[in-house]
């Protein structure tokens, strides 16, 4: 026979199985009340906040874009002497301050054959190497620790011609003391066919040569070499152009502006924006800029694609490039051009620019490079003229806009 627990005896009367089904029904519902109480907490936690979550309420709407806010600064030293349409590099270590300029275009229309190491902190020039020949509207690149120039016009050519030649020289070679010989270029390679007036840009490991014309005329195919030595074909312009501003981004390469090469337009600049897929080689014509522009500088600072000054057309006029009875750029513009100041940030979702800022000193044609966070644009034209000064550029952090707010795509 079982016995009652201790308690039982102790109180008479006391049925411990009845006692026994009582604490189980107590227990249960105890739990049952705890089930119920979690239950509610959750819902209120987790049923409710499916509608109200915090998150959402600070989602950014996808017809806002973030833009820049740019900062230039006109540099208180100037170049030795004015210079436009030279090729401009940034120098051998990473993120420093010393930039490379390599030929040009100098008052009264001749063309330089030098190459210096510029100091952005001080403007102090020094003489590093010469050209094989003076040249001006070529363009350059950083490749294998070489500065490498790409073609070019000479004016001390009997036919101001147009260069296939590709010339290097040592990124990395000490700065030649006083009195010392400073190298000479060495032949690195050769174009498929003499070019002038395209435009270089480096994406990874590879340099794209876009836009530019020959003594044949005007050259709508874009070449990508990492060597220099050899080149590819990635795909042609729909509108060829010369002097167009380049940028590489997400896989894309953007080509603003330029003066047209064909068609009624010929000579003039234009507001186009080319979109070229690097992926699938694959050109189209992306939409428009705010104004026509050509021999504009286009970089990428962070996640912000910059276009800055360049040469639009004055009200009633076109701003023509001059050119030689062969086609080629004569490294001057007409009179009918005019600069601007003006800095846009391209949006390349949107494909919409917006103005962010202003140079100092409307400029086009000038040599563009980037140290680190910081882009310079050295020399350049001014209304058609040669210009000493150096400028710099920075973006900042600004709000936000409505896309298609501006110079909205097709």
């Amino acid at each position: 026979m079982s016995e009652n627990p201790p308690l039982a005896r102790r109180m008479p009367g006391f049925d411990a199985r009845h006692a026994t089904r009582r604490a189980r029904r107590t227990r249960l519902a105890g739990g049952l009340v705890v089930i119920l109480v979690v239950a509610a907490i959750l819902f209120l936690v987790f049923g409710r906040g499916t509608t109200n979550h915090p998150i959402a309420t600070h989602r950014q709407s996808p017809s806002t874009v973030v833009v820049p806010r740019v900062v230039s600064t006109l540099v208180t030293w100037r170049l030795g002497a004015p210079i436009s349409r030279a090729v401009v590099v940034a120098g051998a270590t990473p993120g420093g301050d010393q930039l490379v300029i390599l030929g040009g275009a100098t008052t009264g229309g001749l063309t330089a054959s030098g190459a210096f190491v510029l100091n952005v902190t001080n403007g102090t020039l020094s003489h590093v190497g010469d050209l094989m020949t003076t040249l001006d509207d070529a363009t350059g690149a950083v490749l294998d620790g070489q500065d490498v120039v790409f073609g070019g016009a000479s004016s001390t050519s009997a036919a101001s011609s147009t260069s296939a030649s590709v010339q290097a020289l040592s990124a990395t070679a000490p700065v030649p003391s006083s009195g010392t010989t400073v190298p000479t270029s060495t032949l690195l390679g050769t174009l498929p066919q003499p070019r002038a007036g395209d435009t270089a840009v480096t994406g990874g490991a590879t340099t794209y040569l876009v836009g530019g014309v020959s003594a044949a005329g005007p050259d709508p195919g874009i070449l990508a070499t990492s060597d220099g030595r050899h080149f590819i074909d990635v795909a042609a312009l729909p509108v060829p152009v010369l002097f167009p501003a380049v940028a590489v981004f997400g896989g894309k390469l953007y080509v603003f502006g330029g003066d047209a090469a064909t068609g009624s337009d010929a000579g003039h600049a234009v507001d186009t924006i080319q979109v070229v897929d690097l992926k699938t080689h694959k050109a189209k014509d992306k939409g428009h800029l705010p104004e026509p522009l050509a021999g504009a500088a286009a970089v990428v600072l962070g996640h912000d694609v910059i276009l800055a000054g360049g040469d639009t057309a004055p009200p009633g006029t076109g701003a023509q490039t001059a050119t030689t009875a062969a086609g080629a750029p004569t490294g001057a513009s007409t009179p009918t051009t005019s600069s601007v100041s003006t800095v846009w940030s391209f949006d390349p979702l949107s494909g919409t620019s917006t103005q962010v800022g202003v140079l100092p000193v409307a400029v086009s044609h000038a040599g563009v490079a980037v140290l680190g966070s910081t882009a310079w644009l050295v020399g350049g034209e001014s209304d058609g003229t040669p210009v000493s000064s150096v400028q710099s550029f920075i973006t900042m952090p600004s709000g936000t806009r409505s896309a298609g707010s501006a110079g909205k795509a097709k």
